[in-house]
């Protein structure tokens, strides 16, 4: 199974998770906290009631992990794209050198 589609099913599962009734502001906070475990650098960009930007740096992948920085980053837009459509939210997640840029816009 390819990476991006294992996020596709995390998203899935972690949907589960959310509580929909805090609507994108909810989606904001927790996307944020997710990150601020996750990763080992976070920068809120850009927060409003209808848009968030957040700069990340990614995890160092070591030689022994049988996949890609891109595999890697595809993983992880999934799993945020399913939990931004779940929040009522829309994503996009870019590469920018050393960074990756996620942005989550209110629908």
């Amino acid at each position: 199974t390819p990476p991006a589609e294992y996020g596709k099913m995390m998203g899935t599962m972690y949907v589960k998770t959310w509580d929909k009734s805090k609507g994108f502001d909810g989606l904001c906070s927790g996307l944020i906290w997710n990150c601020e475990i996750l990763f080992k650098y976070v920068e809120v960009m850009e927060r409003n009631e209808t848009t968030l930007k957040v700069r990340l740096i990614p995890p160092d992948i070591s030689e022994k992990w049988n996949f890609t920085r891109e595999e890697l980053l595809n993983y992880s837009r999934n799993i945020w794209l399913e939990i931004a459509d779940y929040m009522g939210a829309t994503t996009t997640t870019t590469e920018d050198g050393k960074y990756w840029i996620v942005t989550m816009k209110k629908k």
